[in-house]
């Protein structure tokens, strides 16, 4: 009676709470072992900490033993006991009678049941929680002890729970008056009362923090943190004051953190928290609005409410690349460097090496650091330095690196590898990249290196970084021999009364030693005319009335039989008079090109008399009457006039010929400072490099040369001068021009 009287006080005031839960665990029944799965449901009534209750319970058990197996079903309840988490309870079971596998037929059984376990409510709203768990239901007389579960399940309850609220503030106890006296009596004096007490007065200031960039943006893939200040300047303490952001604008990608608890500020006092943002790598452009809060619950004295503005950026990808590389192993210009000076790298030789990291992305390169490892164990890297730091690189912009490397004479390959791991403070911005050296040949770097001021914002592209070295001249392809074959090979880069053609010297030597070694042309078939007087070139291709010059008479000493390569680089020019082109020597006057020129129909009709197996003339120069110099400046060949538009200088070409010239009649011809070439010759000898072989079957036809230059020369010329060149290549489109395997 007294247990009932108990319950009957106690169970009103408890929460009450109804749930279920499914389980599947592991099931031992004497001997026979396999798996089970339950479910069950029941009241539960709570005083905190404490609970008891109630659960019926179905369970299904599936179980064998030596090769045979049976499944059955148990009923039964238990009554429960809770202490936070734990929970262990005691009821009964009953097992219906069943027939197994083989036929034979078990009488129905009961048995006690014994739990232990533990669950976990989740609460998933004020009323209803998810529970998860893990439970032991044994049957005392019919399975072992240990038959573990786990549980899944919901609980409602019945009683929302109360909400807490803040503590009243007492009023102050007024003190008691001292009865009035007649006459002020001797005496000590009257104790004061109580003192008043007041609320804070919370004021915040607010600033932005990065944790990365230090540009005052919240960045893609960044954190920052809103630093809030919050000062009492009140009378009285704040306690647990809440500081809290808030979202008021779209924020695409970008995460604010919880809030932040301050546990005491003092009259006076100032508390500085941080509360972390967080932008994602897909982050758009887009400016971010966050209210920020200081709550304070006792009085509910917060702060005013205060706004504060952030700038999101979208990733801006930077694009880490090895631009160039150069070797030197002349002791005199390197404290690394031991070996004998010729600018290779040989064996037991050690060289210091250049490399330019360059960033072609659109956005700035974080940290940026360089690790070295050599391909072969033979190869030595020998910096003192592991890591080479380069810092940050803007778009763009390149960096140098000096490491020295060795190699012994245990290197059996040709060509020595270093692999370079560009590491970006992103890891995703990282990159691997493959320095190639070759042994015996050479890679010094260039006596001048030229070197383009950097563009002002918003004027122009950002120059490309210079060149270490000769990139054309490194690994010719080697072509078969070709003694049958003569050629001309004209620089014309220093003029008496015209402006100098910079790069003339370089591209004829370049085309020469593509010549030796691509095209397999003896050294003695080549006729090499550095800064050609008209009187050169008259000898050598011959005049209107004797046409049969120096290239004639080498080549009908065999009709039919030599292959004629002829290549041109130099001041092309236009007669006022005639309206027609000229190849410009030398020693031309601007003032007298009809005379001292030679005209470019006549070029082509001498040509045509010449009786070679095949003709391939190549015209780095322009005919539009203007030049211009490495800046890009453009000036006129004609003196006190400006340029005269051409009506067409694409005279009739030889038959079985092949003609490239480096733009249109009425376009320049432009330079490439950077790699210190014509542009059209870069790319002309890069294609026959190699990088022309389009579909990499080893030969380059003339249709894949012409659309490689065309890929190529156009963007360059508008991204450097913002003008037009387009390369003119005719004849023979499907002719085989080179083979390089």
């Amino acid at each position: 009676m007294l247990l009932i009287a108990l319950l009957a006080t106690a169970l009103p005031a408890a929460d009450f709470s109804l749930g279920g839960s499914i389980g599947y665990g592991y099931a031992n029944w004497n001997g026979w072992t396999g798996a089970s799965f339950g479910l069950s449901a029941g009241p539960a009534w709570r005083w905190g900490e404490f609970g008891v209750g109630l659960a019926g319970l179905y369970s299904a058990v599936s179980v064998e033993q030596q090769g045979q197996s049976m499944s059955f079903a148990m009923l039964g309840g238990l009554a429960k006991a809770r202490l936070s988490v734990f929970e262990a309870g005691l009821g009964y079971g009953y097992v219906p009678s069943f027939r197994d596998e083989t036929g034979v037929t078990y009488a129905g059984t009961g048995t006690p049941l014994g739990s232990v376990g533990l669950s976990l409510p989740i609460r998933l709203s004020p009323r209803l929680a998810l529970t998860v768990g893990a439970e032991n239901v044994f049957a005392t007389s019919l399975a072992s002890s240990y038959n573990p579960s786990a549980q899944v399940g919901l609980a409602y309850r019945f009683k929302r729970p109360e909400e807490r609220k803040r503590p009243e503030p007492q009023p102050p106890t007024p003190s008691p008056k001292p009865p009035v006296q007649p006459e002020p009596v001797a005496g000590p004096a009257p104790k004061p009362g109580p003192k008043p007490s007041f609320p804070p007065r919370l004021e915040t200031e607010l600033a932005f923090e990065e944790a990365g960039r230090r540009n005052q943006a919240l960045d893609a893939g960044e954190q920052g943190f809103i630093v809030v200040t919050v000062a009492n300047k009140g009378k009285g303490k704040a306690d647990s004051v809440r500081v809290r952001a808030e979202a008021i604008s779209t924020t695409t990608g970008v995460s604010v953190g919880r809030d932040v608890v301050i546990p005491e500020i003092g009259p006076g006092g100032t508390e500085q928290v941080r509360v972390r943002l967080a932008a994602s790598e897909d982050v758009p452009d887009q400016e971010v609005r966050f209210r920020v809060s200081a709550i304070e619950p006792v009085f509910g004295a917060d702060a005013l409410p205060a706004v504060i503005t952030i700038t999101a950026r979208a990733v801006e990808p930077p694009d880490l690349v090895v631009h160039d590389n150069a070797i030197t192993d002349r002791e005199a210009e390197s404290e690394w460097a031991q070996g004998n000076g010729n600018g290779q790298l040989e064996l037991n030789e050690q060289v210091e090496v250049t490399t330019i990291v360059q960033n072609k992305g659109i956005g700035t390169a974080y940290d940026v650091s360089v690790t070295v490892t050599p391909t072969d164990p033979n190869v030595i890297y020998q910096s003192p330095k592991p890591v080479l730091s380069l810092g940050d690189i803007p778009a763009g912009e390149w960096r140098t690196l000096k490491y020295p490397v060795f190699v012994n004479a245990r290197f059996k390959a040709d060509t020595a590898k270093l692999v370079l791991d560009i590491a970006e403070q992103r890891p995703r911005f990282s990159r691997k990249d493959t320095v190639r050296i070759p042994l015996n040949v050479e890679m010094t770097k260039l006596a001048e290196v030229v070197v383009q001021p950097r563009a002002k914002p918003g004027i122009g592209p950002a120059p490309l970084p210079p060149s270490l070295t000769d990139s054309l001249l490194i690994g010719i392809p080697k072509g078969r021999q070709n003694p049958d074959a003569f050629a001309v090979v004209i620089g014309a880069a220093n003029y008496r009364d015209v402006t100098r053609v910079e790069y003339a010297a370089r591209d004829a030597e370049a085309m020469r030693k593509y010549l030796l070694e691509a095209f397999g042309y003896l050294d003695g078939n080549i006729i090499t005319l550095p800064d050609p007087t008209s009187g050169d070139l008259n000898r050598v291709f011959g005049t209107k009335e004797r046409p049969e010059g120096q290239l004639y008479n080498l080549v009908s000493a065999k009709p039919g039989r030599y292959d004629v390569f002829v290549y041109y680089v130099g001041h092309g020019g236009l007669s006022v008079k005639e309206k027609k082109g000229y190849l410009w020597p030398a020693d031309a006057s601007p003032d007298y090109i009809e005379q001292n020129g030679y005209p470019l129909d006549l070029f082509y009709s001498n040509l045509s008399k010449v009786p070679a197996k095949s003709l391939t003339v190549v015209l780095d120069a322009c005919f539009s009457g203007e030049t211009p110099d490495t800046s890009g400046r453009v000036g006129t060949l004609i003196r006190q006039a400006s340029p005269v538009p051409v009506a067409s200088v694409s005279e009739e070409i030889p038959a079985n010929s092949l003609v490239m010239a480096a733009a249109k009649s009425n376009q320049l011809a432009c330079w490439y400072p950077d790699k210190r070439h014509g542009l059209f010759t870069y790319f002309l000898l890069k294609g026959l490099k190699g990088e022309a072989d389009l579909n990499k079957d080893g030969t380059i036809e003339v249709r894949e040369l012409d659309e490689y230059v065309r890929q190529n020369v156009p963007p360059i010329a508008r991204l450097l001068y913002n003008r037009d060149q387009t390369p003119d290549i005719r004849g023979a489109a499907g002719a085989e021009l080179l083979r390089i395997k």
